[in-house]
């Protein structure tokens, strides 16, 4: 299987709708979360694309046979200039458990790293067990949990930090 892990940027022809579509795919076809998640996830993908900073924002991408099949984005986080957000990080449930996660998610660290940050956030839910897996494998810690109702979904949602600085 011939799967590369490359830098990108949001609006690169075709990287939204690619991404966009694989949120749709896992989420509201998966999970049956409604089709306002696949909206929001695009709109989110379209402002971060305005807003974009090499400085302080990435995304990476998986890709094989030239077709996304996973993307975590480094978003820097409004209002707390040490601290990086990870979002949009999802692998297409085909090519789960094959480390293709952990490579976005090391890629995402060190540009973390190289960039200054101090800490890195991010929410996921406690239904992602694989997802949660990884991030507690990679030092991150969870610091708090809610019940929310999103998407036509109950949901108890978790907040994630890893701290990059002693």
């Amino acid at each position: 299987m011939d799967i590369e892990v490359i830098h990108t940027f949001p609006d690169t022809h075709g990287v939204i709708d690619q991404i966009t579509t694989l949120h749709e795919l896992f989420f509201v076809c998966n999970l049956g979360w409604g089709k306002k998640f696949k909206n929001d996830v695009k709109s989110y993908l379209e402002n971060f694309s305005s807003r974009f900073d090499k400085k302080k924002d990435s995304l990476w991408v998986a890709k094989r046979n030239n077709v996304i099949i996973g993307s975590i984005a480094v978003d820097s986080h409004e209002g707390f200039p040490s601290c990086a957000r990870i979002r949009v990080f999802i692998v297409d449930f085909r090519y789960q458990c094959q480390g293709i996660g952990g490579k976005l998610l090391t890629n995402a660290l060190n540009f973390c790293k190289f960039s200054g940050y101090q800490k890195i956030e991010l929410w996921t839910f406690d239904n992602l067990s694989q997802a949660k897996r990884l991030y507690l494998g990679y030092g991150f810690s969870k610091c708090a949990e809610r019940e929310v109702s999103y998407w036509g979904a109950s949901l108890i949602e978790q907040l994630f930090f890893l701290e990059l600085t002693s």
